[in-house]
C-alpha cells in the first residue's frame, strides 16, 4: 500500500469463501470459515480521501483499480480448524494431533470471498489473493492468533467483472417491544397500568390502542398507559439507521 493509503475499520460477523468462478461472476457456492473472528476487520485502499464505500459509487460491478487503487482486507482469527487452515492457508493439517504446519513458502491462494461486517454492507470479492500467517506459533496448542490478508484481484475472463461491494445492506433490527404486566389480573383493580420497554438503546416506542398498526406517526411512548376497559395495545420500536422492530400486540381483557 502507498504512504497515502486509508484504512477503514469494520466489525466482522462472518467470512465465506469458495472457488473462483471461471466465468468471471461471483461464486455462489460458499463455505463459512470455522474460526473465531476477532474484531479487527480492516479495509485498506490507496485512495487517501476514501472514508467509506458508498453503494451509489459502486452500484454495479466495476474495476476499482483506477478508482480506489489497491484494496486489501485484513483480519485476525483464533481457534482455527486445522483442516480448514490447510484449505485456505496452505500447509499440512495433522487432524490426529490437531496441529497445522505452515507451508514452506507463503504462496497466495486465490479464492472468492464474501465478508459480512457487523454493520454496513456485504462485501463480495469474486477473486482475491489470500495469505494466512501466524502471530503466535505454528501449533494449535500454542497461544496464538492468525492473521488473514486478502488482496483484491481483477478477474480474468472473456467478459470480466471485478470487485463488487455493498450490494446487500446488513442493517440491525430494533428489538420487539415488550409489555408488562403479562395480563390483567383481578387484583390489579379497575385501572391497569401498562408499561412498554425496548432493549435497543436509543429506540423510540410508538403505540396504538385502537387496533391499528403503529407507525412513527403514532403516539410516542413516554409513561405508563392507563387501561380501564378491554384494550389491544400494539407497539413498534423505531431507531434511525436501523430496521423497525416487529409489531408487538397484547390484548388486556378486563376481569369480570
Amino acid at each position: 500500500m502507498s504512504d497515502n493509503s486509508r484504512t477503514i475499520s469494520l466489525g466482522l460477523a462472518k467470512v465465506e469463501y469458495g472457488e473462483v468462478d471461471a466465468g468471471g461472476g461471483m461464486q455462489t457456492t460458499l463455505t463459512q470459515m470455522g474460526y473465531t473472528l476477532l474484531d479487527s476487520f480492516e479495509l485498506t485502499t490507496d485512495e487517501p480521501d476514501v472514508t467509506e464505500l458508498n453503494v451509489e459509487e459502486i452500484d454495479s460491478p466495476i474495476d476499482l483499480s483506477g478508482k480506489f487503487g489497491k484494496i486489501v482486507y485484513e483480519w485476525d482469527i483464533a481457534n482455527p480448524n486445522v483442516s480448514e487452515m490447510a484449505a485456505t492457508g496452505g500447509g499440512t493439517a495433522d487432524t490426529t494431533n490437531n496441529e497445522w504446519a505452515a507451508p514452506d513458502a507463503w504462496s497466495p491462494i486465490e479464492k472468492a470471498f464474501v465478508f459480512t461486517p457487523k454493520k454496513g454492507f456485504i462485501h463480495k470479492i469474486p477473486r482475491g489473493s489470500l495469505i494466512a500467517y501466524p502471530k503466535g506459533g505454528f501449533k494449535q496448542s500454542d497461544p496464538q492468533v492468525w492473521h488473514m490478508k486478502v488482496t483484491v484481484l481483477k478477474n480474468t475472463s472473456a467478459a470480466p467483472r471485478y470487485l463488487k461491494l455493498m450490494t446487500t445492506p446488513v442493517v440491525e433490527k430494533v428489538a420487539t417491544p415488550t409489555f408488562s404486566p403479562a395480563s390483567w389480573e383481578q387484583s390489579a383493580g379497575v385501572t391497569l397500568s401498562v408499561t412498554l420497554a425496548c432493549s435497543t438503546d436509543g429506540a423510540t416506542i410508538y403505540y396504538t390502542t385502537d387496533g391499528s398498526t403503529p407507525t412513527a406517526e403514532s403516539t410516542a411512548y413516554s409513561t405508563a398507559i392507563s387501561v380501564t376497559a378491554t384494550t389491544t395495545i400494539k407497539a413498534i420500536g423505531i431507531k434511525q439507521g436501523m430496521t423497525n422492530s416487529d409489531v408487538a400486540s397484547k390484548t388486556y381483557t378486563k376481569p369480570e
